[in-house]
């Protein structure tokens, strides 16, 4: 990862090229030589058709012994051959000819200097590399905003992956200067303008069922630079249906690698100023509803943001013509409900009072507080299970508009159920004190949501009923 200055640029790591009112991306030649990098005989694409790997894997001498027992070697085995496996998959769809299959596994040194992918779990602060020159790959501990210190392996596998990428010749796909680096890294906002897919490549990765994974954007950089290497493809090609998980919710591509929706890429990174470039640079190309596979809008991913950026960011979206401010996800999830889960507290506040800007013409309509997902849950629901005091506190100000007691259709939960078994106390407060509340509405199972405290085991939430 990380002060890397060997990788090549491939797909997902691009500079822009404007085309009408797409965003172009095609191969930047950032090195000067750059065929030294991508031909090299090191890169593990190049060696994905041998008939086995060897992999050398440890726990350094420097460690201590409680970091060095069976159980973590073999989880950290465990993680290397699941990530290396990760990396193959998508070869396996689109190669003639046996891609490697079998990896065989070393974890004290034997009488040889080769092996295909060195691992080394190293006991120290800092950050963890890869070498392209012999593909050994360094896992160094990271250190958490509270001041905690958490290893990379083995409970990292969204970083072996990034390195595990580098390994095979992909590059950074950073979207801006992140801590630790004086310049943006490879594919940062110099060479991209800030668009940049969501992949591990990316340091954000996928999670399903709880397990980092590659994202689409990972898995077709991966295939592009095998046919590069086996297929004859040129620098600037795409394969055809090459399609980045940005585009268009329907699935539909426009042919080649294009981009459609860079306002969701740059929310979706948590990068206000590509956001703002964009109301400033290109307003008239924006389309402010568009929505993306998760039927997810720029707005949605606005509710992941810092407070202070979210008061930047809101004020261009809530003044922009015809936005949508009730759009729902795929599971029927608004930009309130994702602002009352995240806690961003000024999204709620702006959001529950937002009036829209009364132009003709445009299709405005005040945020909708009621709106129910796929499981029957509001906004309320939200921030009263995830114990948001300020965003509950301000969708209850809205009193002749908000629902308190409404149930969700999986359990049959009000809020004031989700806040008591969950022992958010100061919101069960708020909840009760609400004129129209309704304490004694019993779910499917039966329970009022003082009972539901009680079972739960939070006997302090419990007494604020009596």
């Amino acid at each position: 990862m990380l002060r890397i200055l060997l990788v090549i640029f491939v797909i997902i790591n691009c500079k822009v090229a404007k085309t009408g009112g797409d965003t172009k991306f095609v191969t930047l030649l950032h090195h000067g030589d750059y065929k030294r990098f991508v031909n090299g005989e090191n890169i593990l694409i190049k060696r994905v058709h041998e008939d086995h790997w060897n992999i050398f894997y440890k726990v350094d001498d420097s460690c201590p012994a409680s970091r060095k027992t069976t159980n973590t070697y073999l989880t950290l085995r465990e993680h290397v051959d699941q990530a290396i496996k990760s990396w193959l998959a998508p070869l396996r769809k689109i190669a003639n000819k046996p891609i490697v299959n079998k990896l065989i596994f070393h974890r004290d040194k034997i009488q040889r200097t080769y092996f295909d992918i060195s691992v080394i779990f190293k006991c120290e602060e800092g950050i963890s590399t890869s070498k392209i020159i012999n593909r050994i790959i360094t896992m160094r501990e990271s250190t958490r905003k509270d001041g905690r210190i958490t290893p990379d392996l083995p409970y990292r596998t969204k970083v072996l992956l990034h390195e595990l990428g580098h390994a095979f010749d992909l590059a950074d796909t950073y979207i801006s200067k992140r801590g630790g680096f004086d310049e943006p890294s490879h594919g940062g906002p110099a060479y991209t303008i800030g668009n940049q897919p969501q992949s591990v490549m990316s340091s954000r990765g996928c999670l399903i069922e709880g397990k980092d994974v590659l994202c689409l954007d990972d898995k077709q950089a991966i295939q592009w630079l095998y046919h590069y290497h086996y297929s004859g493809l040129e620098l600037t090609d795409c394969p055809p249906g090459f399609v980045f998980e940005e585009l268009t919710r329907n699935n539909t591509t426009v042919g080649g690698c294009v981009y459609k929706q860079p306002m969701i890429i740059e929310a979706r990174q948590n990068h206000l100023g590509g956001l703002l470039r964009l109301f400033n640079d290109d307003s008239k190309n924006i389309k402010i509803n568009d929505q993306d596979k998760q039927g997810l809008t720029a707005l949605h991913y606005v509710a992941t943001f810092s407070s202070e950026d979210t008061v930047d960011a809101l004020d261009k979206f809530l003044k922009f013509p015809g936005i949508d401010v009730n759009i729902v996800d795929n599971h029927g999830n608004s930009p309130l409900h994702w602002a009352a889960w995240f806690g961003n507290k000024e999204m709620v506040r702006k959001l529950v009072y937002f009036r829209p800007s009364g132009r003709s013409g445009l299709d405005q309509e005040k945020t909708q507080l009621n709106v129910q997902n796929i499981y029957g849950e509001t906004a309320l629901h939200y921030a009263a299970k995830s114990g948001r005091e300020r965003c509950t506190g301000y969708l209850l100000r809205r009193a002749n508009n908000i629902e308190v007691n409404i149930k969700d259709n999986r359990f049959g939960n009000t809020p004031l159920h989700e806040a008591a078994k969950n022992g958010h106390t100061e919101v069960v407060e708020m909840l009760l004190a609400y004129k129209d509340i309704n304490r004694n509405i019993r779910n499917r199972a039966g329970k009022t949501a003082r009972q539901l405290a009680v079972d739960k085991g939070y006997p302090e939430t419990a007494k604020a009923f009596d």
